[in-house]
């Protein structure tokens, strides 16, 4: 007989894997971070690269509407926490 996991097992083991995944990023030096989110845009850029127009513009719109819904939900600070990082980055585009 196979040995089936429950959901509370399923979701433990989960949970112990990003607690693991967390803990291992921690950890790292920083050569390993710069490493991994140099792979991680490497990644995505090729991806986006091979996608096809339709596949963006439903990309797209899926990022609009999660972040229209992340916007309708947010609390006041977050939502002016927000909007200072966004005009501090648009005053550094200005500048370059």
């Amino acid at each position: 007989m196979n040995k089936k996991e429950t959901i509370k097992q399923r979701k433990r083991c989960l949970e112990k894997a990003k607690l693991k995944r967390q803990e291992k990023i921690a950890n790292e030096s920083d050569i390993h971070k710069r490493q991994r989110s140099e792979k991680i845009s490497l990644a995505v850029a090729k991806h986006r690269e091979n996608e096809s127009l339709e596949q963006r513009t439903n990309r797209q719109n899926t990022d609009r509407i999660h972040t229209q819904d992340r916007k309708k939900n947010e609390s006041l600070e977050q939502r002016t926490n927000r909007q200072d990082i966004d005009r501090i980055h648009t005053q550094e585009r200005r500048k370059n």
